[in-house]
């Protein structure tokens, strides 16, 4: 009698692979299906607080120019008070075009990032399916 190991034969060393790969596929995709909820929820908190920051950062442009148009409004009264003549009608044309300008700014950061604010706030679901499939686009 010989001490010699068997070798296995070469269909049982391809059955456990697969067995093996099988295991681990199935391991691998419970652990990807148990994350997605929280891959999820971690998704959307983000994009929400994304879209905050950038509406809350938008007010920044409105009152910039709001304050800079009413700065310039006051400077041009008190030259015109003090009949400072080196003052002319350009600071007029600062004071209407700092407002405006801080405005449009504003509008168009805000109205670009509210709607997808107001859509993952009130109906994440939504939200969700269209981002998924912007992603497939």
């Amino acid at each position: 009698m010989s001490n010699t190991p068997s070798v296995p034969s070469k269909d049982e060393l391809i059955a456990k692979a697969l067995n093996e790969l099988v295991n681990l596929y199935n391991t691998g995709k419970d652990f990807a299906v148990e994350q997605v909820p929280d891959v999820i929820r971690q998704l959307i908190i983000y994009n929400t607080v994304q879209l905050a920051l950038m509406v809350a950062f938008s007010f920044l442009f409105l009152l910039a120019g709001l304050y800079a148009g009413s700065r310039l409004f006051k400077l041009h009264k008190k030259a015109v008070e003090q009949r400072v003549h080196y003052y002319d009608g350009g600071w007029m044309v600062g004071t209407i075009l700092c407002p405006a300008g801080g405005t449009m700014i504003w509008a168009a950061i805000f109205f670009n990032h509210i709607g997808d604010l107001l859509k993952i706030t009130l109906a994440p679901k939504v939200w969700l399916l269209e981002y998924a499939a912007s992603l497939v686009k």
